[in-house]
């Protein structure tokens, strides 16, 4: 055999010496690469940190980089050798396996393995610096293998029921839903009939997929429990288990047909207010019932519908009080009762309500008032008291979007989705007078004994046509000498105004009444009040004018008590 010739051994040994130098290559780049991260990081510590003068970081990185070299050539001194001591070790070995090449292989590869010994005798310094390297890279891997291998176990609890293994849970929580799932599908006729279990759980590690879910896990209880049980559906309204049937298909039609009754319209969305939940698994043969009495139990109320009929002295409120209802609850039933409330009405105060009620939701757009508010701004030009509408007020509108719920044909919700606002309110602007009053002097000024004063003041004055004579006057006429048009009139007496403004007769006039006295003041050429106003005694209320069936300008002053006109000058002072 040739020199050049490798034996498949010999080729083997050698790939694995290569290998391992190279890694070993591989971590002294490693640990180079880490000494120079070192370094920079000691820089960042020093200079942000500990602000070390630059003369001692110098000073340190030198040392820092002695060091390093010190260790780098350290490092290449130890791969260098061990890398000899591989390749020797490698000829030595293929040395003694090609020493007797008659011999059979096995005799050979003893004589390769004998051949090493005696070389690794005589470098047993070189061997101990290697596996100083190797053992604890081989401890690592061992290490890292085990806490792979431990997170890869699957821990689980393993549940015991009557002596019996039913299989293994993630924890207990699963059994704590599997309990509660059990009694939610009991319905207890007796307590004799009571299901009693006491199971025990064990930790075990498992494969994967082999955990058991909270519903398998109940079927499997109920099925080792000893008692008579049966493949079915279970109804659960609102988390409460009703009854189980065989075939759930026809309870599910006739949900479907109470949803589909309930629409009204293509666009209406119905949906039962209460969960409606169908779980399939084992059930107690005693729970479970014929699909007509569960489809009954479906179509039942829970309350029916009450009357109240309206007696003598009834009113909305009074109604809501004695029925234990809010106004708006009787609104929402009786939507008419504010205007429409008659002695011996059948006033509807409590609505049935069925076992499973269907709300209706209706997306709807309705026109809805926007309300104008009033402003009033104080002005010089009208007296105190004095009220003029500068602006009429106007309502705008606005559109609204919204989402109206319906349960049972009651509305019980409504959700606004959009508003747009088609005008805007334009605001009323009402004038409010600051000016003073002009003084009122002479006769008039005090009130007679009946409380009245002269609705005018000031020289000149006199009565113009009394009241009576031929004429059959019902008042007198108050004029001035030198004019008396535009000259100011004050209330007579404190007191509403019942009326301001425009009569055939007597042109602008104002009414003003007090109990059972009312006074007229007619023919007047401006008026400073409002119907509904309240007046003081000896506020200005007009101006004297010549409107209406006169001739020339005066005021038309009447007294009326109880409605009878009287002569106002036996009321004057």
């Amino acid at each position: 055999m040739k020199n050049g010739d490798r034996e498949p051994l010999t080729e083997y040994i050698d790939m694995l010496v290569t290998y391992f130098l190279n890694g070993m290559m591989a971590v002294g780049t490693f640990l180079v690469s880490f000494f120079a991260l070192m370094k920079r990081a000691a820089a960042v510590v020093y200079r942000k940190v500990l602000r070390t003068p630059v003369l001692e970081i110098k000073h340190l990185f030198l040392k820092i980089r002695k060091r390093e070299s010190m260790l780098y050539q350290k490092w290449l001194k130890t791969i260098y050798g061990v890398r000899r001591f591989g390749r020797s070790m490698v000829n030595v070995v293929r040395t003694g396996y090609r020493a007797h090449p008659q011999k059979p292989v096995v005799y050979r590869i003893g004589s390769a393995v004998s051949a090493f010994c005696h070389a690794a005798r005589r470098h047993v310094n070189l061997v101990f610096k290697a596996l100083n390297y190797i053992v604890p890279a081989a401890a690592a891997a061992v290490f890292v293998f085990v806490v792979h291998y431990a997170f890869s176990l699957n821990f689980a609890i393993g549940v015991q029921y009557n002596g019996e293994h039913l299989g293994y849970i993630q924890d207990e929580s699963v059994f704590q839903e599997t309990e509660a799932k059990i009694q939610s599908r009991l319905i207890y006729q007796s307590e004799d009939q009571e299901l009693s279990y006491d199971p025990t759980f064990t930790l075990a590690i498992v494969p994967t997929g082999s955990l058991m879910t909270s519903a398998e896990l109940t079927d499997t209880i109920i099925s080792a429990s000893g008692t008579d049980v049966v493949e079915a559906t279970g109804l659960i309204i609102d988390g409460t288990f009703v009854g189980a049937v065989k075939d759930i298909s026809g309870v599910k039609e006739h949900l479907d047909s109470k949803l589909a009754a309930a629409k009204q319209s293509e666009n209406d969305r119905v949906e039962f207010t209460k969960t409606v939940e169908m779980e399939e698994g084992l059930y107690f043969k005693s729970n479970v019932v014929a699909e007509s009495d569960l489809i009954a139990l479906l179509d039942s109320n829970t309350k029916v519908d009450r009357y109240y009929t309206v007696q003598e002295g009834d009113a909305p409120l009074s109604i809501a009080e004695k029925n234990d209802v809010t106004l708006d609850e009787l609104v929402a039933l009786n939507p008419d009762i504010l205007t429409n409330c008659p002695i011996g009405r059948s006033v509807l105060v409590n609505k049935s309500e069925s076992y499973l009620p269907v709300k209706r939701i209706v997306t709807v757009s309705y026109e809805e008032s926007i309300p104008y508010s009033t402003e009033y701004v104080e002005t010089s030009s009208l007296y105190k008291g004095q009220k003029q509408t500068k602006t009429s007020g106007k309502n705008g509108s606005q559109t609204i979007t919204a989402d109206i719920s319906y349960v049972d044909g009651v509305e019980v919700g409504r959700e606004i989705l959009s508003t747009v606002v088609t005008a805007q309110p334009v605001n009323e602007v009402i004038l409010k007078g600051t000016a003073s009053l002009p003084s009122i002097s002479g006769g008039g000024g005090n009130p007679s004994k009946y409380g009245l004063i002269w609705p005018t003041s000031g020289p000149g004055r006199y009565v113009s046509s009394p009241y009576g004579g031929s004429r059959n006057h019902k008042a007198i006429d108050i004029c001035y000498w030198g004019g008396a048009y535009g000259k100011t009139i004050v209330a007579a007496h404190s007191g509403v105004v019942t009326y301001a403004g425009w009569k055939p007769s007597y042109g602008y006039v104002v009414f003003i009444q007090s109990g059972s006295v009312t006074t007229v003041y007619g023919h007047c050429s401006k008026l400073a009040v409002s119907t509904g106003q309240t007046v003081s005694q000896g506020q200005y209320i007009a101006n004297i004018g010549n409107t209406g069936y006169s001739f020339g300008a005066h005021v038309h002053f009447e007294v009326r008590i109880n409605g009878t006109h009287v002569n106002p000058a036996l009321y004057l002072p």
